[in-house]
């Protein structure tokens, strides 16, 4: 394995949202840099180093993308269409990481390309569970060639109903995490994780 820490890039408008994902990514020691962008021209903007992101050493390529789906300007399933048609990005493993449970959803984003699907837990203990998930399964093995499962590549469980990354089904009543305003500034927010 590298000695280098791989790259997340997450892409959500709320800020509450992404303040807890640096948090929980920190509390569980994970070794990775993460980035957070807050809208989809930002996070092309990131990934085609344009702008303040013309540093690869400053703002490097992710390994690893999680995507919400609902956000200003571009939704998370065209900002995924644009990432699957870029020659450079088509074997970045993309995750979706929104409120939505949907089964539409599920299955629109595993048929545009996404790697997983996994719905934003309303509690920090479970958030933290799920970020030492994302990096074992999708950071640790991705270096060594692990394929994702068919069931997290298709989105769809034993009997074709979509399915999570994690391979559960969508919980009844989960609530969806809180609301803030969009973030409204360009820079990304920081990294987080050991450095």
């Amino acid at each position: 394995m590298e000695t280098q820490n791989q790259v997340v890039l997450s892409v959500d408008d709320n800020d509450v949202d992404g303040a807890l994902l640096e948090r929980a990514f920190k509390r569980c020691s994970i070794p990775s840099r993460l980035f957070r962008v807050a809208e989809g021209p930002q996070a092309m903007a990131y990934l085609t180093g344009h702008g303040i992101y013309n540093d690869r050493e400053a703002y490097p390529l992710p390994d690893l993308i999680l995507l919400d789906l609902v956000m200003p300007k571009m939704s998370g399933i065209e900002v995924l269409q644009w990432i699957r048609g870029q020659p450079e990005l088509k074997r970045t493993a993309v995750l979706i990481l929104t409120s939505s449970e949907k089964p539409e959803d599920v299955k629109t984003a595993t048929k545009t390309g996404a790697n997983g699907y996994l719905v934003k837990p309303t509690k920090f203990e479970d958030l933290k569970s799920m970020v030492r998930t994302i990096y074992s399964e999708w950071l640790e093995k991705g270096k060594k060639g692990k394929t994702a499962s068919a069931r997290k590549v298709k989105g769809e469980g034993p009997d074709g109903s979509p399915a999570l990354a994690n391979g559960e089904e969508p919980a009844e009543g989960m609530l969806s995490a809180p609301v803030t305003d969009p973030v409204k500034e360009s820079a990304p927010v920081g990294v987080a994780g050991a450095g």
